[in-house]
């Protein structure tokens, strides 16, 4: 039986390409890009020949953060001129990137967010910035679904 063509669609939340694969997203970089192109003809070729193994994906947090920053120096703009909420994303994805940058996209969860909340508490930023930057993590990686216990969380090898 053949596949069917997984289809290159936007990711409306953070302007990130993705392509979803047996119910499971893989971010791709920014939409309409030539690098999310060259990723999204990369994935499909190994999905149809079946050797894509969609859970062990080789996306980092960083790298996608990068790829989030990009596109928000293009997205929030007014008159010509690039807008506050960029420096509002960066303040808030330094943390994560710090303490998870080298861990991959499908492995992150809602522990490693909660460790992410600890550690910008820890360096004394007030409640409401810290709830306000983990909105804006949350639009931009993917966190997953329902409660990970410690056993099941995968450890990002740092």
């Amino acid at each position: 039986m053949k596949r069917q063509q997984p289809k290159y669609a936007l990711h409306k939340a953070t302007g990130q390409a993705r392509v979803r694969i047996n119910g499971k997203s893989i971010y791709l970089g920014p939409y309409g890009s030539e690098e999310s192109r060259r990723r999204y003809d990369e994935i499909v070729a190994e999905y149809m020949k079946g050797t894509l193994n969609v859970s062990y994906h080789k996306l980092t947090i960083a790298q996608l953060c990068i790829s989030y920053v990009k596109h928000a120096k293009s997205y929030y703009v007014t008159n010509g001129r690039i807008t506050s909420e960029v420096s509002n994303i960066q303040t808030a994805l330094r943390p994560l990137v710090k303490i998870h940058g080298k861990c991959l996209v499908s492995e992150f969860g809602p522990i490693k967010l909660k460790q992410v909340r600890e550690l910008m508490v820890a360096n004394g930023i007030v409640r409401k910035s810290v709830n306000r930057g983990i909105g804006r993590i949350r639009t931009n990686v993917p966190v997953g679904r329902g409660k990970r216990d410690g056993l099941h969380e995968r450890s990002c090898g740092d």
